[in-house]
């Protein structure tokens, strides 16, 4: 008897464990085909989008720079090039950023939120609901992260502008710093306005570190209080309806949902640098159509260029000063002839306005 009832004990355990076998198995080659399609699904859908953002972009380059080509030299004047050059890259560049894979990671996060609330409403919507009570602590914290390392980024790139600048004009003009012996001033200014990245640099750093720990409470927290109200809700009349396993679900949902509002910061912040930068490009490329500030013909296929022009060249009392720079005049009084058919050369030193005479000369 013993015998009998140990094979029916082993054989009735081992039917259970192959039919626990095949269920399991069931689940895993679904699994394995979800993974498959959402792989195939993220990868089409990545590839699709970077195509398509790259053709926006590209776009909005040859516009943009079409349209600045056919300025006006006074808009030149007065609007400096390295600004122009940070539309035509920086701006490109943010936008590219704000409205490619960070833009689609934050529609996915979003669609995560409402797919974790939606889910855990149906297991239990008591112990979502008190859990909810910790969703603003993250929003608010992670906008506060977002706007102290948005400010922190705006300072530091100014920052880096400003010491660009100084590079661009000592290197543009070398021979007049070295004529007048200004290379060590050039570099106290150069260290002057690079020396605040530095703490720039350690204060985002700082801002990282307070923020993860942060979130690293918040979650611990979440933890805390779904264990202790799930508890409180699991009484003698709720146990048939509510176990532990339904705790565990509504807990690692929450966290999850948590976790995904934390990551919403940065690309929201991202998206509002691109729109930022998306007005003043397409500022910009909408000005190309005014005819007070760009030449009409250039851009037209059919002009024809014609250049017969025989006589002399004669400055008489010529005053002139840039538009940018109303309190420097650069030729004052001027009077030359230059003869046709003659070289006539103008000599003195750097600065002098040698160049802008040749300048209003070809205008």
């Amino acid at each position: 008897l013993r015998n009998d009832s140990g094979i029916i004990a082993s054989s009735s355990l081992s039917r259970s464990q192959f039919v626990l076998r095949d269920n399991v198995m069931t689940l895993v080659y679904w699994l394995f085909v979800i993974g498959v399609v959402e792989f195939l699904a993220a990868s089409i859908d990545t590839f699709l989008w970077n195509w398509t953002i790259k053709k926006q972009t590209y776009r909005m380059s040859v516009s943009l720079f079409k349209s600045l080509a056919q300025r006006r030299i006074p808009y030149l004047d007065s609007h400096q090039a390295i600004q122009l050059n940070a539309k035509l890259f920086d701006n490109i560049a943010k936008i590219e950023k704000g409205i490619g894979i960070e833009f689609l990671i934050l529609i996915a996060t979003i669609t995560g939120i409402f797919g974790c609330l939606i889910t855990s409403f149906a297991v239990n919507w008591k112990l979502t609901m008190v859990m909810l009570f910790l969703i603003p602590l993250v929003i608010g914290s992670s906008l506060v992260f977002s706007k102290l390392t948005a400010n922190e980024t705006v300072y530091e790139l100014k920052t880096y502008a400003k010491a660009g600048q100084i590079v661009q004009e000592a290197f543009s003009s070398l021979r007049t710093v070295l004529s007048f012996n200004g290379a060590k001033f050039e570099q106290k200014r150069y260290d002057k306005e690079l020396a605040p990245t530095r703490w720039g640099g350690i204060r985002q750093g700082a801002l990282f570190g307070v923020f993860i720990g942060w979130i690293s409470l918040i979650t611990y927290i979440v933890y805390a209080t779904g264990f202790i109200f799930g508890v409180l809700l699991m009484t003698e009349k709720n146990r048939k309806t509510f176990t532990i396993s339904d705790i565990l679900i509504v807990v690692s949902i929450i966290s999850q949902c948590l976790g995904f509002f934390s990551f919403i910061g940065p690309f929201v912040q991202a998206f509002s640098e691109a729109r930022g930068a998306a007005a003043s490009v397409f500022r910009l490329i909408d000005e190309g159509k005014d005819e007070n500030i760009n030449e009409a013909e250039v851009w037209e296929d059919n002009t024809e260029f014609r250049c017969n022009i025989n006589g002399d060249i004669e400055f008489h009392n010529v005053n002139f000063h840039y538009p940018s720079r109303k309190d420097a005049p650069v030729l004052c009084n001027l009077s030359v002839i230059a003869r046709a058919g003659q070289t006539t050369a103008l000599v003195g030193s750097s600065g002098c306005g040698k160049l802008s005479s040749k300048q209003q000369a070809a205008c």
